[in-house]
């Protein structure tokens, strides 16, 4: 891992990123940090050309205009403010510290006998294991406190702050948000009182863990925050798939974006309710349904679903330990 990613930080993508995500995200903690500057109301296109962005990995609008504002929650740049206040100039270092992060965390708790495989579907890819991270995928930044998350779903505050903080990064968590509220809901036996307390706690720790590090945006231009995080759900983004969208990408069948709106929610909806129903059966797949709803989203791009291996392998492990101490 330390080679191959020496070999393409350095050598073959040095001082260039692929993807204007971390370029955008890269020159809003400089503003921020140099200047004081609120990020999301600013146009961010220079960070095209500083970071050397391939204009293939350019995310673009339906009517072809560039899309150029920070689209994600603050701590998606916030994490980098510490590194970029002490000068490093490659933030996907750091976001190769947080698959280290991962990657140990997995291990430290998983059980002896599963240590020696428990990392394998991490490199069952080189594009999660290596190559995303040297594209200036930024998505490591909440899959290693959504692993946080998962092992610690018995413990509704804890896991609750941790889901706050991986939601406070990006967009993607947020799907996960009804199972996560089922989960709590049958968290333990008991009445509806102590039911709905374990729903309170994990929200109440959520929304904190979620609103400090937005607060300070929300206050300065409430507006432009929200424009800002709305961004990948709008609808204002160019059609861009590696799932079931790429009929239309691939001009195979010209099916409208509420087509795949439609099918989205109504597979999402049919998945919650079956997790509220069926949740003795289907407790342990929580982290598999937002991988299954975003393939068949207009927009389903291979980090959208690929990243939550890593938080299946924590539930695999919380499984194993359930079953082994019932034995």
């Amino acid at each position: 891992m330390l080679i191959s990613a020496y070999v393409l930080f350095q050598i073959h993508y040095r001082g260039a990123y692929r993807t204007d995500a971390l370029a955008f995200t890269h020159y809003a903690a400089d503003l921020f940090v140099e200047k004081g500057l609120n990020p999301y109301p600013l146009d961010l296109q220079d960070a095209l050309s500083r970071f050397k962005v391939d204009p293939l990995y350019i995310t673009l609008t339906p009517s072809g205009d560039i899309s150029t504002n920070l689209a994600y929650p603050a701590l998606h740049f916030l994490a980098f403010v510490p590194f970029v206040a002490v000068g490093l100039e490659d933030m996907r270092w750091i976001i190769f510290l947080f698959e280290i992060a991962t990657a140990v965390t997995l291990y430290c708790n998983a059980p002896k006998e599963l240590r020696p495989i428990v990392l394998l579907p991490i490199f069952v890819s080189a594009d999660l294991a290596i190559d995303f991270n040297a594209g200036s995928v930024t998505d490591f930044l909440w899959v290693l406190p959504m692993v946080w998350t998962a092992l610690s779903m018995n413990n509704p505050f804890r896991s609750g702050i941790f889901y706050g903080i991986a939601s406070a990064v990006k967009q993607i968590p947020w799907i996960v948000a009804p199972f996560m509220i089922i989960r709590m809901l049958n968290l333990k036996e008991g009445s509806l009182i102590v039911k709905a307390s374990n729903v309170l706690k994990f929200l109440g720790a959520m929304a904190i863990s979620f609103t400090l590090p937005n607060l300070l945006f929300i206050a300065k231009d409430t507006g432009a925050w929200f424009s800002g995080i709305l961004i990948p759900a709008s609808g204002e983004l160019a059609l861009l798939s590696q799932g079931l969208s790429m009929l239309t990408q691939a001009e195979i069948t010209p099916l409208p974006p509420t087509f795949y709106l439609g099918t989205t929610a109504t597979l999402f909806l049919a998945l919650v309710a079956n997790y509220f129903v069926y949740f003795d059966k289907l407790k342990h797949l929580i982290w598999v349904f937002p991988a299954v709803t975003m393939w068949f989203s207009h927009r389903a791009l291979q980090n959208y679903f690929m990243y939550w291996i890593p938080v299946m392998v924590a539930e695999v492990l919380v499984m194993y330990l359930e079953r082994r101490n019932h034995e």
